[in-house]
């Protein structure tokens, strides 16, 4: 079993998540013996969703929701030109709560923007940790995101399965948002 060691610093997520001093050097039969750590499935994530991913898997029980409500606390509002065009924008029907998302096209990339209250902070730490992770991205990009990413992180321990139902309806929204914006004729 891998101990982390020199390599590692931090304080974990209820501070500074633990991050790779040297990320570069880390060989993979170290990560492989990681855990938390699947080679294959982080392989396809974007390389800031990819981190994004390593600093949950450095959290441990409460401190993985606690990280996920720091992400609530930074999605940003919608940008001024999409204030009250709900209509415009693709509801999330699986989620409790009410969650839009808009995607916005640009040199054949996506971007996703999301409107969803503060009171549903678990879904909107996702969605916050998916803008930042995965950026302007492309359909085929997008599409290779493995569905259940979201158990490297660990979420599966501290969210219920009707949020898990949620947070993974939001990524399969999103998957075919871009899908449909390629078809036609986005990028």
């Amino acid at each position: 079993m891998y101990t982390p060691g020199p390599k590692f610093s931090g304080k974990g997520c209820t501070g500074t998540p633990f991050r790779l001093v040297e990320h570069q050097q880390i060989n993979q039969e170290c990560l492989s013996s990681h855990k938390f750590v699947t080679i294959h499935a982080m392989s396809k994530l974007p390389e800031k969703l990819q981190e994004i991913v390593e600093d949950f898997s450095f959290c441990v029980g409460q401190e993985k929701l606690e990280y996920l409500l720091t992400y609530a606390e930074k999605l940003p509002p919608l940008p001024d030109w999409l204030e009250g065009k709900q209509a415009d924008m693709d509801q999330v029907h699986e989620c409790m709560s009410p969650v839009f998302i808009y995607p916005e096209w640009q040199d054949g990339k996506v971007f996703f923007h999301f409107d969803i209250p503060p009171e549903a902070p678990t879904v909107r730490g996702y969605a916050s940790l998916l803008q930042e992770g995965v950026g302007w991205i492309t359909p085929e990009a997008m599409e290779a995101i493995p569905q259940e990413f979201y158990l490297e992180m660990g979420l599966q321990d501290v969210l219920t399965g009707q949020r898990l139902n949620g947070v993974t309806a939001v990524l399969a929204h999103m998957k075919h948002l871009a899908q449909e914006g390629s078809k036609n004729g986005n990028p």
